[in-house]
């Protein structure tokens, strides 16, 4: 885990997210499902200049029962 991953993580820091992944290139923020419900995500943030080829490999599982991840989602897929 990076020093830039928010903890406590909060509904706000979920719909920042989520509005960092609608805008990120397709492929490079996916999500993890297990039979129909999201269990987390996985997100690539490739590097540049002299560390091209390389790249920022991170993961965050989530847990059963309700959560900041899961209700940003839901409202905002809610609204459309």
């Amino acid at each position: 885990m990076v020093r830039r991953f928010p903890h406590p993580y909060t509904l706000r820091d979920a719909e920042e997210w989520i509005a960092i992944a609608m805008a990120a290139p397709r492929g490079q923020i996916l999500t993890i499902e297990v039979d129909g419900t999201i269990a987390g995500g996985i997100a690539i943030e490739p590097h540049e200049g002299e560390r091209t080829g390389t790249a920022l490999f991170g993961y965050r599982l989530g847990h059963n029962g309700p959560s900041p991840g899961r209700r940003a989602f839901h409202r905002r897929w809610s609204r459309n």
